[in-house]
This record gives structure tokens, sequence and C-alpha cells, in this order.
């Protein structure tokens, strides 16, 4: 898939691949989404979705509310995708440009420039956040080697017995490394604070799971952003930015409508990968609307994603999505002095034992949830425009 979106030739070759294996593939989809709707009914829930979002502590109306907001915001993220359309001399991007960056920035930096960045940046906002950073590269958490034989991107893993944390990361000094580390090292302070909690209280839920992390990735970029002398670096860093929007946001959105859509026609008979392949359009169109070129959507999609295949965990999708924009939400109530020092420590302490609406109280959220959303999003079309701005 990775190839495909380079290289027009991976692409026939994938999408041939697909087309030999659509069918069994197409019957395993509908045996386990039939599989979970009957789960679903013998646990006394309505649908997969009201299940899903039990299991997650989390009301059915917070999820609604911020669809319902992330709706609204759609004509902002379809904007970005024009103007960067623009910049190539196009109407609409294919589904293969989605990603596709419109400059490239070589400058690297080296480990320590990474920790003076990381820490500076972290300092301004909390100050036990620089001191975490400072605990974690002190005591040597980072397995910084850039090697062939590593995953790409970074992990972090908590260490309960010894109260300490460990991260993984293909270090290349780049502005995304940099950023990936300081996600992790989010984590890292994440699970410091759960140290405290009993192993029972610490069992974290994937939609809050995420907040720690993403609120220092967002702290350390807004601080390359606003240090950075260079245009190309800053456009750079806006569009690894606005691309992890696309993903998380409103591929992410396409998919959960996808998989709600089968659900939904599964009560009128079986699907066929045709009725898939439809699906499939339908729910990307009604996300991305008429910034990319219809004509080239990747209507198999549904073929590649394995979290449909999970039959045991249905719309494995929406956490994702709610992960990025609680952070977000938390990022706008720190940034409007709406929250404490001491208010975040709690919330990260309460994760594990809290439902979702009592941790969302405790982080500069009434009981009206539209308006933590709202918050949320802006901060999000604020880069947009700061992005279109600067090209």
């Amino acid at each position: 898939e990775k190839l495909a979106k380079d290289d027009t030739k991976a692409r026939q070759l994938l999408d041939n691949t697909l087309d030999k294996i659509e069918v069994p593939i197409a019957t395993a989809l509908v045996g386990i989404k039939k599989y979970g709707k009957e789960i679903a009914t013998f646990k006394g829930f309505d649908s997969p979705l009201d299940l899903s979002v039990a299991q997650s502590r989390l009301n059915r109306s917070t999820l609604n509310n911020m669809f319902h907001v992330l709706d609204k915001s759609l004509p902002s993220f379809r904007m970005y995708l024009k103007q960067k359309a623009n910049t190539f001399h196009k109407d609409h991007l294919s589904w293969d440009e989605l990603y596709k960056v419109t400059t490239k920035n070589t400058k690297t930096y080296s480990i320590e420039e990474t920790k003076e960045i990381i820490t500076k940046a972290l300092k301004q906002v909390k100050p036990e956040f620089e001191t975490h950073a400072q605990k974690v590269f002190r005591n040597n958490w980072v397995d910084w080697e850039n090697s062939p034989v590593k995953q790409q991107g970074a992990y972090c893993v908590y260490i309960r017995g010894i109260k300490e944390s460990r991260i993984l990361i293909n270090f290349d000094g780049t502005v995304e490394s940099i950023l990936s580390l300081a996600h992790e090292i989010g984590h890292s302070y994440h699970g410091d604070v759960l140290f405290g909690e009993t192993t029972s209280n610490s069992n974290l839920k994937l939609n809050t799971a995420e907040t720690a992390s993403i609120l220092f990735e967002s702290i350390v970029l807004e601080h390359i952003l606003t240090t950075t002398k260079s245009t190309n670096q800053k456009i750079e860093i806006l569009e690894y930015n606005l691309n992890m929007y696309i993903g998380v946001l409103l591929e992410v959105y396409s998919r959960f409508l996808f998989e709600k859509q089968v659900f939904k026609q599964l009560e009128k008979g079986p699907l066929s990968p045709e009725d898939l392949n439809q699906i499939m359009i339908d729910s990307i169109i009604t996300v991305f609307g008429d910034s990319i070129d219809h004509k080239t959507i990747q209507e198999k999609a549904w073929i590649t994603k394995q979290h449909y295949y999970n039959s045991s965990l249905h719309f494995y999708n929406w956490h994702y999505i709610f992960g990025l924009l609680f952070s977000k939400g938390i990022q706008a109530s720190l940034t409007n002095k709406e929250l404490t020092d001491t208010d975040f420590d709690n919330f990260l302490r309460n994760t594990g034992k809290k439902t979702t609406e009592e941790l969302m109280l405790t982080v500069g959220n009434t009981q009206d949830t539209t308006s933590f959303w709202t918050k949320a999003l802006s901060i999000i079309e604020d880069d947009i425009n700061l992005y279109i701005e600067s090209i």
C-alpha cells in the first residue's frame, strides 16, 4: 500500500491483487460483521457501535457531538486539500496524492540538539514536563539507533515493576523524528503519573491513552514553528501536521462511516464485493467532498484495513479521532488558562478509572461537550489557515 501511493505500476499491481481476492475477503467481512451484531445483541446493546462506546466508558451522545462538530469543520479540511492541489497545478488531488508534500526540507538535528529542542519546548508549558524529559534523557531510556532491523516509527513501554519507561525509535534527525520522540515522551510522562495508581486503576482505553503523547508532540511542534526562520521548514512542519490530521480525522472518519453503513445494510441481506466497493466510495466522498478526484478513489480499501477483521473489536476506528481531538481540547484549555498543572496531572491519574465524561469535566469542559470539540477543532483550523498564508 505504501508503494501504491508513489508508484503507478505498484498501484496497478495492488489493484490486480485485490481483484483476485475480493470475493473470499468480502465473505469473511460479512461473516465477521454479522457475528459482531449477534454478540452486541446478546450483551444487550442495540448495535456494535453502542457496545464499542460502552467499552470505552463513554456516552454515545458525546461521540455524536464530536462527529457533529467535525462535520461542520470538513469544509476547512477540503479547502486545505484544494490549496495543496493548486500548488501541483491541479483542480483536485488524486487519492494517491493525498499525503504528497509540496516541499522537502533537508535540515536534520543531532541528538543533543533534539534534547534541547524538546526540553525547551516542554518547559514553556509546564516545568514538570521538562523535568520528566530530562529524566528520560539522563537515564538513557531512549534507544536512538537508526537501524534497518528496527521498525519505523517509535514506541514507549511502561515497566511498572521498576517504575520506568523505555522508548524505541529509529532516530534520523528529521523534524518528524523529533516529534515522534516528543510523542513517546508524552506516553512516558502519562505512565509516570499512573505508577502511583494500582494496576487495576491504570487500565487505559484507547480514546484517552493518547492525550499526553499528542499534547507533548503538539507543544514541541508549536515551538519549532515559532522558532524556525526557514519558510520551507515551516511549510514542511505544517504539512506533516496537516497530513496527520487528514489521516486521523478524515480518512479514519471515512472508515468509520463505511463500517457503520455495512452494519446497516447487512440488516437487509448479504453484501457483495461490488456493494462494499460502493459503500467505500460513498463514505470517502461524504468526508472529502470535491477536494479529491472521485475517479481515483481506492474503492477496495476495505480489503486492506485489518481492523475490520477483528471479530472481538468492532469500530476500532473512532478511538483515533476521539483521542486526537480530546488532546487538542486539552491543549486549548491549557492555552486559555482554563486548566492548571495540577488539573492535568489529576486528569492523567484518573484515565484508568473514570468515565470519559468525568474526565472531560476536569480539563475545562462544560456539560455541553460541543463547546469542547469546537475549541479542539479551532486549533486545527488555525494550522490550516497558517499553512495557506505561508505558501
